[in-house]
């Protein structure tokens, strides 16, 4: 249960909505996620980061309603950053479904999924951020000092010669842009009688590369990841390539987080996940 003090500020923000008792539902990287006693989800921003996230959200997912085989949030509740919630707070009303499991994950959903990422990489006509030229520049210098600070010498001698391969790949940057998600991975698909549901968490959508809709399908396996592959349409020959140069990404951004938190545990955990990763866990 969220704590009574959190519920009253968010009833003074919220007074047409019920709030009390306040759940929590998670305490993710980017945002505090609540649910109130009449069944609306609050995501309450931890940083300027995930505030960003919601004021894309609240921009993009209108212009989505409709448009996609499983539901997705409908932003309706909203408070900008100030005094009482520092980074903002969005609302929806709680779609249906539960997080998927990684073990109810079978050929069904997975070409549920496929379906669902096939129809969002098809929409060409909303007003949505386009992706930066190089969008991991932020990423390597804003963990550089860290890994130093973290790492072997032999660990951070691998890591650096990966980054120096990684910036100079001009494969790894050819792509059609296309309308994603970003950050597909179970816990943002939602699942009811077996069949997908909704997707939640569309903080980082933008036009971007579709390679990135798939890399976190992996977190529930490859045979996942690979049966959603094989049903969609728009694969280009080097898509395969770069889900696993996202793949190798990944943990980074892990780190990357962290240290915006200020999370001393979760950036110890995010260095240990990077050990076993493909990048430095590889033989």
């Amino acid at each position: 249960m969220a704590s009574d003090e959190l519920a009253a500020r968010l009833q003074t923000q919220f007074p047409v909505l019920e709030v009390a008792p306040l759940t929590l539902l998670a305490e993710g990287f980017g945002s505090t996620v609540v649910e109130t006693a009449d069944g609306v989800v609050l995501r309450i921003a931890r940083h300027a980061r995930a505030a960003k996230g919601h004021a894309r959200e609240a921009r993009l997912l209108p212009q989505l309603q409709g448009r996609l085989p499983a539901a997705i949030p409908n932003p309706r509740w909203r408070i900008d950053p100030g005094d009482s919630f520092p980074f903002g707070v969005i609302g929806y009303r709680k779609l249906p479904g539960e997080t998927l499991a990684p073990d109810d994950a079978d050929e069904t959903v997975a070409g549920d999924v496929a379906e669902f990422i096939a129809q969002l990489h098809a929409i060409a006509d909303v007003d949505a951020p386009a992706y930066l030229a190089d969008p991991l520049q932020e990423l390597h210098d804003a963990t550089t000092d860290i890994l130093r600070r973290t790492l072997s010498g032999d660990e951070l001698e691998r890591i650096t010669s990966w980054w120096d391969e990684l910036r100079a790949d001009e494969r790894f940057r050819m792509f059609e842009p296309r309308l994603r998600h970003g950050d597909l991975w179970y816990e943002n698909l939602l699942v009811a009688d077996g069949r997908l549901v909704g997707v939640i968490d569309w903080g980082t959508a933008e036009y971007g590369d579709p390679a990135e809709d798939f890399d976190a399908l992996r977190h529930i396996s490859d045979e996942f990841a690979d049966a959603v592959l094989a049903s969609y349409p728009h694969a280009d020959p080097d898509l395969r390539y770069r889900i696993e140069r996202h793949w190798q990404v990944r943990e980074l951004w892990g780190v990357f987080l962290a240290r915006e938190l200020g999370d001393e545990d979760e950036l110890a955990d995010a260095v240990r996940k990077l050990r076993a990763g493909p990048v430095l866990g590889a033989e």
